[in-house]
């Protein structure tokens, strides 16, 4: 409802505000919605030995280790949903913005204070879920070790690239990431295509 609303062209930018301030209160509380123990993860400081094939690619500076692939798929599910509700706001402050006659102090206070946490909670996001890749496309196990697949790409785990296709395709697409977070998923992009047989079978076709 407060979506279709945040569209309506008629709305004041108080009212926009408002709703805005909202959402950010409805996104903050889905956070907590998986505060049980069954989906709890463990984070460690990404390091040269943990076997990320693109070494050159700058990835975040921890990895997560979740109990299989299935929850951090989940869980990047959930991550990207947000990172989408965040563009979407923050596109909208930017259309109603340039629309805005008059430069209130205060009023362009509040806009660039919500904007900018919707930049880091996207940006954070984006760190979140491509800390899951190691795991993801098997090179490390759940509890970090380095996997028998870590020398080489094999078919088996395509669905560990499967489950990370839609988020990294929403990543590497998205102008509020940093430059560095879209090269890491463009770079990530090319090994879910090689691991799930796209780019074998499909070619340039699997280029989305």
């Amino acid at each position: 409802m407060l979506q279709k609303s945040l569209d309506n062209s008629s709305a004041s930018i108080d009212q926009v505000l408002t709703m805005i301030f909202e959402m950010h209160e409805l996104d903050h509380l889905s956070t907590t919605w998986r505060e049980r123990p069954e989906w709890n993860y463990k984070t460690v400081e990404w390091t040269p030995d943990l076997p990320i094939r693109q070494q050159s690619v700058r990835f975040p500076a921890f990895v997560q280790l979740h109990g299989d692939i299935w929850l951090a798929y989940e869980w990047n599910y959930h991550r990207t949903a947000r990172i989408i509700l965040h563009t979407h706001l923050l596109e909208t402050i930017a259309r109603h913005q340039s629309v805005m006659m008059d430069e209130d102090t205060w009023q362009m206070r509040r806009i660039s204070s919500l904007k900018e946490l919707s930049i880091s909670i996207i940006r954070n996001l984006v760190d979140d879920i491509l800390s899951t890749v190691p795991q993801s496309l098997g090179d490390i196990d759940h509890e970090g070790k380095i996997t028998e697949s870590s020398t080489r790409i094999k078919m088996c785990f395509g669905i560990g690239g499967y489950f990370l296709l839609w988020p990294i395709k929403v990543i590497k697409g998205n102008t509020f990431a940093t430059t560095e977070q879209a090269v890491a998923a463009k770079s990530v992009f090319e090994r879910i295509r090689e691991c799930t047989g796209m780019k074998s079978i499909l070619g340039d076709k699997s280029l989305i």
